[in-house]
């Protein structure tokens, strides 16, 4: 069965940095084994790739990138990692983690979210392939990333520990192709390409800082499935676009020169009648659907 039409624009945007800054303010620094760490983010002027937005500075045409209640990072200690968890800085681009080292360390290997981390190897983390909707954004200004969707590394000998991100995000603006279709509730999509050597999730290493690089080592696959939770009212329709955002590796995922480089999505949606459908399209040097 010939899946329904479905009008998108894919947009890669940049990927975000995560920036510190030279204050020391909130820390602790002594040898217990009790700390508090402090963290930085900074502002950003793509709307597109943050996991939390603040406020629009129409002045300065930007958005503060903001930490998030629950945070958590992990912290390498000796030989494996220490959960902290944020304690102050809700809402701000500059949080504290609590947590608990044996030492204070030379050098501080973070990453963002702790989730992501290898138990034994300070240079291993593990993407996944499901990803989830939510609309998080300040004054609900925007449709952005779900809490712990952005992973992002720090590689510092002093605090605050300045995080760079890992991936970019892949936004996608979608609507229906027939009229007669009427307006649907986004359910969940599923992003598949191929030609992407890197994958889109699975086991990488990480190195180079402060430009992190991710080399893929295993369970590489090229499908990612995003969980859209009807109470986010994600409409899919004909007359206005709705967005959608995958977390992705940086790669190059479509080429003007090189037709294998494909991209797919697949967007599941439940009807007013209760039924679901599925809409999808595909796109490759060209840009135009495949046959």
């Amino acid at each position: 069965m010939k899946m329904r039409k479905l009008y998108f624009y894919p947009v890669i945007a940049c990927a975000m940095m995560m920036a510190g800054c030279t204050s020391s303010e909130n820390l602790d620094n002594s040898p217990a084994a009790n700390m508090t760490l402090s963290a930085d983010v900074e502002t950003s002027t793509d709307a597109g790739t943050r996991m939390y937005l603040g406020n629009y500075d129409a002045t300065n045409k930007q958005y503060d990138v903001l930490w998030e209640a629950n945070d958590k990072i992990g912290i390498w200690n000796s030989s494996s990692w220490s959960e902290f968890t944020l304690t102050g800085g809700m809402d701000k681009t500059r949080a504290q983690f609590s947590g608990t080292l044996s030492a204070v360390p030379t050098t501080y290997y973070a990453f963002y979210p702790s989730s992501i981390v290898s138990s034994t190897d300070k240079a291993s983390i593990t993407l996944s392939s499901a990803q989830t909707y939510r609309n998080a954004g300040k004054d609900n200004q925007t449709k952005v990333l779900g809490q712990n969707m952005w992973p992002a590394y720090s590689e510092s000998a002093t605090q605050p520990l300045p995080f760079k991100n890992l991936c970019g995000v892949m936004r996608f603006n979608v609507k229906t192709a027939d009229a007669t279709e009427g307006t649907s509730t986004i359910t969940g999509a599923k992003l598949i390409v191929t030609g992407a050597a890197n994958g889109l999730c699975g086991k990488y290493t990480v190195s180079g800082y402060p430009s992190p690089v991710l080399t893929p080592v295993s369970d590489n696959t090229n499908i990612l499935t995003l969980t859209v939770p009807e109470s986010e009212n994600v409409d899919l329709n004909s007359t206005a676009y709705s967005s959608l955002y995958f977390v992705v590796p940086p790669q190059t995922y479509l080429s003007k020169t090189d037709a294998s480089k494909t991209l797919e999505l697949q967007v599941t949606v439940k009807k007013a009648d209760n039924t679901s459908a599925t809409y999808g399209r595909v796109f490759n040097a060209n840009m135009y659907d495949r046959p």
